[in-house]
Order: C-alpha cells, then sequence, then structure tokens
C-alpha cells in the first residue's frame, strides 16, 4: 500500500510541475477584496487567489515527498551566516508588516515572494528540464493565438474561466494605439496588459533560444555517432532532435508575431538585451558556438515581427514617434508616477512604504481620479526602493548573494538579467503583480537550468 501511495504520487509530482509552466499564465481567479476608488477597481489594490497559486503550492509539497537535494539546500539556508541573513529579513518584512497601512496587500505580496522562490526551487529539482521549457514555450504559443485573435477581431470578451475581461478599443483605460483614423487594440493574451504579455513572449523566445542551442548540440552529437554500431537508434534520435528543431524554428516566428502585436517596447528592448547578452557571453565559452542556428533564430524572429508591422504601419510608426495623444499622455503620467515616487522614496528613505504598499503610498496625493488610474511607477528597481527602503533592498541583496553560495549559475543567467533588468527599467509588474513576479522567477529558473545543460555539455 506504502509502495503504491509513492508511485503515485511520484507520477503526480512529474505530471504537476510541467502543467504549472503551461498555466503559468493563467489569471483564473477568486477575489477576495477589490479596491474601489472614484467607483472604479484598483487593480493593483484588489486582493485575490490565482489559480496557479493552488497549483504551485500542491507541486511543493510533492516536492518534499521526493527528497530532492533541493530541500537539503532550503536546510542549509537556515545555519549560520545565512540563516541570520534569513532571519534578519523575515524580521525586517514582519516588522514592516506590523507598520502597513494595507497589511493584506503586505500579506499578498510577500506571499507572492515567496511563491517565486519556490517555483525556482520547483524547476531547479525537476529531472526532466525540457519538458518543463516545452511546457511554457506551448503555453507562450497559445497566448500568441490568443493574441492574433483578438487583434483581428479588435475585442477581447469575457472569461472567467480563462480570468480575461472584457476589453473594447473605444472604452477609456484599455491600451490602445491611437492612429489618426483610429483606435488600435493592443493584444492583451490572457493576461491583464499588453505589456505583460509582452514580457512573457520576450522571455519565451529567450528560453527557447537556450533550449535551440541545447537541441543543436544534441543533433550534432547524434552525426559524430551516426558511424558507430547503433546506427538505428541514431537515426531515431535524429528524428526526433530534428522534429524539435522545426518546433522551436516555428515558436520563433509565431512568439516574435505575438510581441510585435503587443506593441510593447520594453518587451522588445529587453529581448535585445538579452539576445545581445547571449551572443556576447557565447563568444567567452570555450565549446564552440552554434552560429547558423543563432542567425536562423534572428532570422526568424524578425520574420515574424515584419509581418505583424506589415498589418498595422501606421500604428508603429505612431508608437515609435510618441506623437499621438495617448503616446503623449502615457508619458506625462509616467513622469508624474516617477516624480511621486522620489517624494515618497525621500519621506521613507530607511524601510520604506513597506512590501506591496507602492500603490497606497500614491493615494493620499490625489484621490479624486477613477481607480485604474492608480499605478506604481514604470521602474522596478525605483518601486524596490519605495517599498523597501535601503534597509529592506540591502537586506534583499544580501539574500540573493547567499542564495548564490548554493547555485551553480551558469553564464547565460547574466543576459537574462539583463533582459528583465531592461523590462524592469520601463514598468513594474515583475514586482508589483503575481503574473509578473512568477515570470520572472520561471524564466530564472528556467534559464540555470536550459543553461547549464548546454555549459556543462562539453
Amino acid at each position: 500500500m506504502v509502495k503504491k501511495m509513492t508511485i503515485l504520487l511520484r507520477m503526480t509530482y512529474f505530471a504537476i510541475v510541467p502543467l504549472l509552466f503551461f498555466l503559468l499564465p493563467l489569471q483564473t481567479r477568486w477575489i477576495i477584496a477589490p479596491m474601489f476608488i472614484g467607483g472604479f477597481e484598483v487593480p493593483y489594490g484588489t486582493l485575490s487567489l490565482v489559480a496557479t497559486e493552488v497549483v504551485l503550492w500542491l507541486a511543493v509539497l510533492l516536492l518534499f515527498t521526493q527528497h530532492h537535494p533541493s530541500t537539503i539546500i532550503l536546510r542549509k539556508l537556515l545555519r549560520g551566516c545565512s540563516g541570520m541573513v534569513v532571519a534578519a529579513a523575515l524580521l525586517f518584512f514582519a516588522a514592516q508588516g506590523f507598520f502597513a497601512a494595507a497589511k493584506p496587500l503586505w500579506i499578498a505580496a510577500l506571499l507572492h515572494l515567496v511563491e517565486g522562490a519556490a517555483l525556482i526551487t520547483l524547476t531547479a529539482a525537476y529531472p526532466r528540464k525540457l519538458l518543463l521549457v516545452s511546457a511554457f514555450i506551448v503555453s507562450m504559443l497559445v497566448q500568441s493565438g490568443f493574441a492574433a485573435a483578438q487583434t483581428l477581431q479588435q475585442s477581447i470578451p469575457a472569461s472567467t474561466l480563462l480570468g480575461m475581461a472584457a476589453q473594447d478599443p473605444q472604452t477609456l483605460g484599455v491600451a490602445v494605439i491611437e492612429t489618426q483614423t483610429s483606435r488600435i487594440l493592443r493584444a492583451y493574451g490572457g493576461l491583464p496588459h499588453p505589456n505583460i504579455l509582452g514580457g512573457y513572449l520576450a522571455i519565451g523566445i529567450f528560453i527557447a533560444l537556450l533550449a535551440y542551442l541545447e537541441v543543436q548540440r544534441r543533433i550534432a552529437m547524434v552525426w559524430q555517432q551516426a558511424s558507430d554500431d547503433a546506427p538505428a537508434e541514431c537515426g531515431i534520435r535524429e528524428r526526433k532532435l530534428l522534429a524539435a528543431d522545426i518546433f522551436f524554428i516555428s515558436s520563433f516566428v509565431l512568439l516574435a508575431f505575438a510581441l510585435a502585436l503587443t506593441f510593447s517596447r520594453s518587451a522588445w528592448l529587453g529581448l535585445d538585451a538579452g539576445i545581445i547578452g547571449v551572443a556576447i557571453g557565447a563568444a567567452r565559452m570555450r565549446q564552440a558556438f552554434p552560429k547558423i542556428a543563432f542567425a536562423k533564430m534572428l532570422i526568424c524572429v524578425g520574420l515574424g515581427a515584419l509581418t505583424a508591422i506589415a498589418f498595422f504601419p501606421e500604428a508603429y510608426v505612431t508608437r515609435l514617434t510618441r506623437g499621438s495623444r495617448a503616446e503623449i499622455r502615457s508619458l506625462a503620467e509616467r513622469t508624474e508616477l516617477t516624480a511621486t515616487a522620489l517624494h515618497r522614496v525621500s519621506q521613507h528613505p530607511v524601510r520604506g512604504v513597506g512590501l506591496g504598499q507602492g500603490v497606497v503610498a500614491f493615494i493620499p496625493e490625489t484621490n479624486t481620479l477613477p481607480g485604474w488610474t492608480y499605478q506604481p511607477p514604470h521602474n522596478v528597481f525605483l518601486l524596490i526602493l519605495l517599498e523597501l527602503g535601503i534597509m529592506g533592498t540591502t537586506l534583499l541583496c544580501l539574500l540573493a548573494a547567499v542564495i548564490l553560495r548554493y547555485v551553480r549559475v551558469p553564464p547565460f543567467v547574466l543576459p537574462y538579467l539583463a533582459l528583465i533588468g531592461m523590462i524592469g527599467l520601463f514598468d513594474h509588474y515583475l514586482w508589483s503583480l503575481y503574473p509578473g513576479v512568477l515570470l520572472a522567477c520561471a524564466g530564472l529558473g528556467l534559464t540555470i537550468v536550459t543553461g547549464s545543460l548546454y555549459y556543462e555539455s562539453d
């Protein structure tokens, strides 16, 4: 009986982790406590439970039944100097929670950070790394289909099952591109904002690139072994790898096409930074870098993007030149948010306004606007400093350094950090929203495991 239960738990664990990566963009949720100002909901102040949180914690419980070495690493973090840093960070966050103006938002923000760390642990512990990559990329392809359909229809119907709100380009607050003749709806996919979908797709392309390099390495190995004693077995492996090659090539085109439909500048800048970082990092590695495969990726991404641009040339000119009324208003709002955040930082420089309190800190300034206008500053680094202050930001950096003591970091992590860092310079969702936190952590976990496969293969 015990053996059967062990087998069942193991099978469930092996199935649920890839399912979690496939469901990451899903926003099905139970709204616990919405926040309203001026009769409009404040998205960044609404407390909710997302369906993927339940799946994630179930996967974590199943991980601890597997007795994986990653659970040993978690125990090491609680010993010696590492334990002191962890304890200091926990005490700081607890003190912030005691003084927080909106304690439920503090609890939710802290929980999201813990869930992000748990997702990285799940990624590192799962043995079939490329299966997780495939699940994530397939999920991005589904989002690409949503993006194409939404752009074609120029409307988004509400769906409780998928957690999607209705979006109409004629409604104020909806993300659009204004041209001289029309308002063009930006693609949301199944996510709360086009920029977030853009971030998912950019990281999807980046992870696909790392996996594609690994596939190319394995294809080269099969060709080298083709003259050995098992040509039939090599032929089977070669067919599987060539199918994977076609899958990734197609994914580059479709994901880039959908990314262009989001009109997200920050996502494209982040992707550019990541790709350039991979090229620079590859030049410093000992093993031969598949330059032809890298060039094919660039061509496919360019082809997908140019195809989307061909459908909306005027909209892209408007987006790049920032000449429309909506673009000018957006820039003014971002400038005002930054100025307000800097003012708040000067008022609370040491301990910050509190984790998850970034939007609450803005409300006393002007509380007569519709709820959807209240949002954090569009800069992750400024937002972290606003919420955690100098003390909390320092502890966060020390905590990251402690964790890195127990993890071998492959070289492709630096390009990934450049990618999310570039996004973070122009947006806040990688810290302020649950789907953004999970995206950043999932991308980091997949970069570590996929990059390690390629780096350690030589």
